[in-house]
């Protein structure tokens, strides 16, 4: 009867002892199967990027190919090309190429005109050849008196200062272009050989 029931103890302590280590044992075999699953899985994911990566299509050019490929060639062709300008309209229009100003005193001012300029600018695309302008001299409502104030050559550009000839007797003066040779622009404007037609200040004899 005690060989019985040592035989029965000792079957009961086995049956706990292997209870208590299966779920070891489970456990590992779980966790086993878990990593092998992520080892696959990672080793699909690389065979799939290797296999990507092998149909995607290689870079036709690189960076600073393609840049230099969007870069257009400027058009030069009009840049090339002269400047024309009309010179029939500026032989009609020469009044907008020349500036001529100056304070003018009253009627009434006390006799003695001194000290006055000309403010003189060439507008032209040209120098100026030749520059005539007269000043006219008044004295109670009388001219009394001209004078010219004449210039040889004026730059492109150019402004400048003319004094006008001082005049003990006049009050108050006037000016007036007379005339104005501008060689580069055939321009001969001339008060005093005034000609008629579509270009009348155009130099006689140009082609």
């Amino acid at each position: 009867m005690q060989s019985i029931l040592v035989s029965v103890l000792t079957c009961l302590l086995l049956l706990a002892w292997c209870c208590r280590q299966q779920p070891q044992t489970s456990t590992s075999a779980s966790k086993l199967a878990t990593e092998k699953q992520t080892d696959n899985a990672l080793t699909n994911e690389i065979s799939r990027s290797q296999q990507m990566q092998d149909l995607s299509p290689e870079p036709k050019a690189s960076l600073q190919e393609f840049s230099a490929a969007m870069q257009v060639e400027p058009d030069h062709s009009e840049a090339s090309k002269p400047v024309t300008i009309d010179h029939k309209y500026i032989r009609n229009h020469w009044q907008q190429y020349l500036e001529v100003f100056s304070p003018v005193p009253p009627d009434n001012n006390p006799p003695g005109v001194y000290g006055y300029r000309l403010k003189l600018k060439n507008k032209f695309p040209y120098d100026l050849d030749s520059l005539v302008i007269l000043v006219s001299y008044y004295a109670g409502g009388e001219c009394i008196a001209v004078n010219y104030v004449r210039m040889s050559a004026m730059s492109s550009g150019a402004q400048i200062f003319v004094a006008v000839p001082d005049n003990s007797h006049a009050r108050t003066f006037r000016y007036q272009v007379r005339k104005v040779i501008c060689r580069k622009a055939e321009l001969c404007f001339d008060i005093d050989h005034l000609h008629f037609g579509d270009d009348p200040y155009r130099c006689a004899g140009s082609s």
